[in-house]
C-alpha cells in the first residue's frame, strides 16, 4: 500500500510538470516594454524594421590579435528586418538588408550579407547577437585587399542590451577571420558599440507562451 500511494504521488507530480512545461513554452521577442515576460500586446511582430547605427562620438575599429589598429570606421549600419518573432530554438532572426562602413581609414564594404540571430539571455533585459555567412573586403594600403568573414555555424559578436535611459545598444566584440589576402593578418578584431535607432524602445525579451 506504501508503494502504491507513493507510485501515485509521483504520477501526480509528473503529470503536474508535464502541464507546467506544456504552460510556459519560450521564445525570444523583442519588446516595446520593459516587462517580465513581455505580453503579446507588447511584442513587435515579424517584418519589423531593426536599424542600428555606431553610437555618436565613438568608432569601429577593426585590430589584429596583436592590438594594433588594421581599420577604423567613423560610422556603421546594420539593418534589416525580422524574419520571426521568435522560433522554437528562442532566436529571432534577421536577414541583413544592410550591412554598411563609412567614414573609414581604408575603403570598406560587404561582400555577402548574411544573417543575424537574437538571444534572450537576460536578465536586464540582455540579448546575444550571432552572425553568419557574412564577408567583408578592407582595401588597405599596406596588405593589400583583405577578406574576413563567417560562415556557418553562426559566431557570437556580442551582446545588445535595452534600457529606459537611452536607446537600446549592442556592444560589437569578436574575433574575425581571414578568407582572402595572402599578407592579411589571419584574424582580426571587431570592436564597435553600436545604438538600435529603430524601433524605439526595444528590450530583449522571453515571452511564455501556452498560459
Amino acid at each position: 500500500m506504501k508503494y502504491l500511494k507513493m507510485f501515485g504521488l509521483a504520477a501526480v507530480a509528473a503529470v503536474a510538470l508535464a502541464l507546467l512545461g506544456a504552460g510556459s513554452a519560450s521564445a525570444t521577442v523583442l519588446c516595446k516594454e520593459n516587462i517580465v515576460p513581455c505580453t503579446e500586446a507588447k511584442v513587435y511582430p515579424a517584418k519589423t524594421n531593426v536599424t542600428a547605427t555606431v553610437e555618436p562620438k565613438t568608432s569601429m575599429v577593426f585590430k589584429d590579435t596583436g592590438g594594433n589598429t588594421l581599420n577604423t570606421c567613423l560610422g556603421s549600419r546594420i539593418e534589416g528586418e525580422t524574419e520571426n518573432v521568435g522560433s522554437k530554438e528562442k532566436a529571432v532572426i534577421i536577414p541583413l538588408a544592410q550591412l554598411s562602413f563609412f567614414e573609414c581609414t581604408f575603403a570598406t564594404f560587404v561582400r555577402e550579407l548574411g544573417k543575424l540571430e537574437i538571444d534572450y539571455t537576460g536578465p536586464e533585459t540582455r540579448g546575444t547577437f550571432t552572425l553568419k555567412k557574412t564577408k567583408v573586403t578592407i582595401n588597405t594600403g599596406i596588405f593589400g585587399s583583405c577578406v574576413y568573414g563567417v560562415g556557418e555555424p553562426a559566431i557570437d559578436i556580442g551582446t545588445a542590451k535595452g534600457t529606459t535611459e537611452k536607446p537600446a545598444t549592442l556592444t560589437v566584440s569578436t574575433v574575425v577571420s581571414k578568407l582572402e589576402g595572402a599578407v592579411c593578418p589571419l584574424t582580426v578584431v571587431w570592436g564597435a558599440s553600436y545604438e538600435f535607432t529603430e524601433p524605439t524602445p526595444l528590450y530583449f525579451k522571453e515571452k511564455i507562451s501556452g498560459e
